[in-house]
């Protein structure tokens, strides 16, 4: 069936939308879906990705077809994409041809093509913008060699056709994924006077228990502002919050939780933010999410190490790894404290998950408390 065909759009439309539903269910669907739509164009390199129109900030979440060094190359470059000038104009959900955005003529002559599109076998493509939370855009393109204006349009016009497939998806995975998990762990830890919260995309505050909404509404140290956002007097904090929640989150390399102990008039509070711990889909489909941890330093770390240590058959040094997170301390912290090595630190922690039947530390702490509240 020859690629670009009537024929050939018509069995892959159908193709994609099942693996769309799929995935929903086997998040491994998602590389078949980005397989099959690379087939739009020769050479065709497929991705679901982000870019910020404020900070012209971008990342790639997920491809296929893409090299690994344009995908490590693309976020110095990618305030220099000039198929992501005005943004803001290009309607949701219309899948559009590049040219739509910038003539070939213009894009042949920039710095993004000469110094690496040209280089990666890119000079056309097709895109949709699927969703927009303020200055930050999720999309979807397949980019390659040129082809046919008409080739190129049909390819674009099938993605206006899976946009509203593509739209549900964002809405299941933003409204279902890890509710039920957030509220247990907002019960678990309230026992314990610590407040819990979960912030995403735009820093708007989406859940929090009543210990997180009691501090928030004593605006000592950290308010919701009117369009119910996060905003935190510790500029460290404030700092680590945006870029958790911005394109691509935390590199690799860069810390994935930050705790710390803000002065306030009342008793000094304890913060810890953690980048929730998603997979690439959970956070491209939903949206980057932080969980927030608030306690009061005289209250911290008050769980007995033998309950824990019997509870879960952790060893000596498990349990010191966890006593450490308990207390509040990054894991890069408790890894000098021991004077282990981060990764050393990093598999006690796998190993203290796969235990406590946990898959983040949020979710670790909410185990522990429970653990320790049924004890007493």
């Amino acid at each position: 069936m020859h690629q670009g065909s009537a024929a050939h759009y018509d069995r892959l439309e159908g193709r994609l939308i099942d693996l769309i539903y799929a995935a929903l269910v086997d998040e491994g669907a998602w590389s078949d879906f980005l397989k099959e739509l690379a087939t739009c164009t020769p050479n065709g390199q497929s991705t679901l990705f982000f870019h910020d129109e404020f900070s012209a900030a971008g990342s790639i979440s997920l491809s296929h077809g893409v090299d690994r060094e344009f995908e490590r190359l693309y976020p110095l470059y990618a305030p220099k994409n000039l198929w992501m000038q005005n943004l803001h104009r290009r309607p949701i959900g219309l899948g559009v041809r590049s040219e739509y955005m910038v003539p070939f003529k213009e894009i042949e002559n920039s710095e993004y093509y000469n110094e690496i599109l040209k280089q990666f076998g890119i000079q056309s493509g097709v895109g949709i913008t699927l969703q927009r939370s303020g200055s930050l855009n999720f999309l979807l393109s397949v980019v390659g060699s040129r082809q046919g204006d008409a080739e190129e349009q049909r390819a674009a016009d099938m993605l206006t056709r899976l946009a509203p497939h593509l739209t549900r998806v964002f809405k299941i995975y933003g409204q279902a994924r890890e509710r039920s998990s957030l509220i247990a762990m907002g019960q678990a830890l309230a026992a314990h006077e610590t407040g819990v919260m979960r912030v995403g995309p735009g820093r708007k505050i989406q859940w929090l228990n009543e210990a997180a909404s009691a501090v928030l509404e004593n605006g000592d140290g950290m308010r919701r502002d009117g369009a119910d956002r996060l905003r935190l007097a510790d500029e460290a904090l404030d700092g680590m919050l945006g870029l958790m929640l911005g394109p691509g989150g935390p590199q690799e390399g860069q810390a994935r939780t930050l705790t710390r102990t803000m002065r306030r008039c009342g008793a000094p509070l304890r913060v810890t933010l953690a980048s929730s711990g998603q997979s690439l889909v959970e956070r491209y489909f939903g949206g980057p999410t932080v969980t927030v941890l608030l306690s009061e330093v005289e209250g911290a770390g008050t769980l007995p190490a033998e309950l824990l240590a019997t509870t879960f058959s952790l060893t000596s040094r498990e349990v010191d790894v966890t006593m450490g997170l308990v207390a509040g301390h990054s894991l890069q912290a408790i890894s000098e404290r021991l004077n282990i090595s981060y990764e050393t630190a990093r598999t006690h922690l796998k190993q203290i998950f796969a235990k406590t039947g946990t898959r983040r530390q949020a979710e670790l702490l909410a185990r522990l408390y429970s653990v320790g509240s049924a004890d007493t």
